[in-house]
């Protein structure tokens, strides 16, 4: 019996330094704890406050639109053409005068294919090249970054280049070739 006597208070005892044990590593874990979350608390607000103290600018990227609108012009529409008949047909999917008839209507009825300046007094974008952008993007399903190498459009502006032709050409020219349905 006084074998088991031992073996009781030995397991007690055993048992009471897991206990302490386990307290001294909970509390020592729960002050790492708050230590790691005021850490990361304070990160964070000084991230947010170094966003908000800082101006954000857009990168600007520097685009040659005479060039690419010159460009434009030599390769498709001028006397002399880069291209032929059939390439031009082939590269718009359209003739070269139903794109000329759709880029006249567009510019003389809608200021945003107007060719215009910005606020430094350089020329933006022609009709020719806003319209290439948006023909482009339809007849190839071509993403609107991609228009940027040929006619030196942002992403964004090919973007708004597309909704605006799309919406126009719907408004102009719906009634002429849709017509009413029978």
């Amino acid at each position: 019996m006084d074998f088991d006597n031992n073996f009781s208070s030995s397991s007690d005892e055993i048992y009471d330094n897991m206990m302490l044990d386990w307290v001294e590593k909970s509390k020592s874990l729960r002050l790492t704890e708050q230590a790691i979350t005021y850490d990361v608390a304070s990160t964070i607000k000084q991230n947010v406050l170094n966003r908000s103290s800082k101006k954000t600018h857009r990168k600007v990227v520097p685009r040659d639109r005479e060039g690419a609108n010159e460009r434009l012009i030599r390769d498709y529409f001028c006397n002399q053409l880069l291209y032929d008949e059939g390439q031009s047909r082939r590269r718009f999917h359209m003739r070269k005068e139903v794109f000329l008839r759709i880029a006249n209507a567009l510019a003389a009825t809608d200021s945003f294919f107007k060719q215009r300046q910005d606020s430094t007094g350089r020329l933006g974008a022609s009709t020719l090249q806003k319209c290439t952008a948006a023909i482009r993007q339809l007849a190839y399903g071509t993403l609107a970054d991609q228009v940027d190498e040929y006619v030196n459009l942002g992403g964004s502006t090919a973007r708004e280049c597309l909704t605006q032709f799309v919406n126009e050409v719907t408004a102009q020219f719906l009634s002429d070739y849709l017509g009413r349905a029978h």
